[in-house]
């Protein structure tokens, strides 16, 4: 059944279901929803004002969404020969580059829980299993996820 723009009741609830997933995540819905719908729609790159359309949202949730997505290096501009429209679409290797990203925000987890052991140590008390608790798994995430990467890249023949 299409519905608004020619997206079907299904392509709307996968853009919806991206945006309760942001929404979980404490990113925007809005930006989960233009993520979701930048992923599914043909051309990949939309103007803001045709995404504003499909999904039936106001300019300034759009703006602010993209800005939001911008930011996140999940989306880009791209541009167009011939026009002064702005077109956006998801970022090529966004995915593997926001893991990365995230990596380095693990590493910071695990410098800031060993910074926490020397006011623990010698405890034994649940704060010191809190914090170990809390190394330990970052430590592990930290040197897990660049080799999952790795691994993924030369799957994909990227390397």
């Amino acid at each position: 059944m299409k519905l608004r723009n020619d997206l079907t009741s299904e392509q709307l609830d996968f853009v919806e279901q991206m945006g309760m997933v942001a929404e979980q995540d404490g990113r925007s819905r809005m930006a989960g929803r233009i993520a979701g719908f930048l992923l599914i729609c043909d051309p990949p790159e939309q103007t803001a004002g045709s995404i504003r359309e499909a999904l039936g949202v106001s300019t300034g949730a759009v703006s602010t969404a993209l800005r939001e997505l911008r930011v996140r290096t999940l989306v880009e501009e791209v541009p167009k020969a011939g026009t002064r429209a702005r077109y956006f679409r998801i970022r090529p290797g966004a995915w593997t580059d926001g893991t990365r990203r995230a990596v380095e925000g693990i590493r910071k987890l695990v410098k800031i829980a060993e910074a926490g052991m020397p006011l623990v140590e010698g405890d034994d008390r649940e704060s010191t299993r809190r914090l170990e608790e809390m190394r330990d798994y970052y430590r592990f995430m930290a040197e897990a996820l660049p080799e999952l990467l790795d691994r993924w890249e030369r799957n994909r023949g990227r390397e």
